[in-house]
C-alpha cells in the first residue's frame, strides 16, 4: 500500500483557494439574486 501525504504548505494554499472561490460564488449569487429573470 502506497502512502501519500500532502505538505502543509500545499494544503494551506488549497484551503485559501477554496475560501476565495466560495466568497466569489457568494458574491455572484447575491448579484444575480437581485436581477429579474431575463436580465
Amino acid at each position: 500500500m502506497e502512502i501519500c501525504y500532502i505538505e502543509a504548505g500545499v494544503l494551506e494554499r488549497m484551503l485559501v483557494r477554496v475560501e476565495s472561490l466560495s466568497t466569489h460564488v457568494d458574491r455572484l449569487y447575491e448579484r444575480n439574486r437581485c436581477k429579474e429573470p431575463g436580465e
